[in-house]
């Protein structure tokens, strides 16, 4: 007897947790439809550095933007040591002409220097924005806290078409690249 109670509970649990991930997915889709259907901007002005100095952003609205945002809950340090996992996207960028890379950390007021002391110890040697006031969060409030939607390609007019980071899989890659050619030709 006891061990069909065991089974039994184990039919509910399994059926519970199949429940919970099935909504959970459900959910997932709601939020990347939702995210899927704003237009993301970026404010003129933000400072950008590189291994030459300060300088501030100047649009390109005529190229599509693979845009990687990292808010002040993300490990700047973590971050920034890991941006060498991106330059293959930085020089396809260069390469090809066809987008442009943008990196943007939103740093907490207090760790601003921070950010710009690890940058420039890491000596990245493609622009980093960062959105030292806030401009690019407040532009675009409805990016969700969760990560997965911090890594996101717009078309010409800012309207994302693809989410998710093309250096975490090959998936991610040809899905990227995917949505990236049906928007330049």
């Amino acid at each position: 007897m006891k061990l069909s109670v065991r089974i039994f509970a184990a039919l509910i649990i399994s059926a519970a947790v199949c429940s919970c991930a099935s909504s959970e997915t459900a959910q997932l889709r709601e939020d990347l439809k939702v995210f899927m259907s704003e237009t993301v901007t970026v404010p003129a002005g933000i400072q950008g550095v590189d291994t030459s100095g300060v300088f501030f952003y100047k649009d390109k609205s005529d190229q599509p933007k693979l845009i990687f945002y990292y808010d002040s809950a993300s490990c700047s340090d973590c971050e920034i040591a890991h941006l060498t996992s991106i330059e293959w996207l930085y020089r396809k960028s260069s390469e090809d002409g066809t987008f442009e890379v943008m990196t943007i950390f939103s740093p907490k007021p207090e760790d601003y220097e921070v950010v710009r002391r690890l940058l420039d110890i890491h000596r990245f040697p493609y622009p980093v924005y960062i959105d030292f006031d806030g401009r690019f969060r407040k532009s675009n409030s409805f990016i969700p806290e969760d990560v997965r939607f911090h890594t996101f390609l717009t078309d010409s007019g800012g309207r994302i078409v693809y989410v998710g980071n093309p250096s975490m899989s090959e998936d991610l890659r040809t899905a990227f690249e995917k949505s990236l050619e049906s928007i330049v030709e």
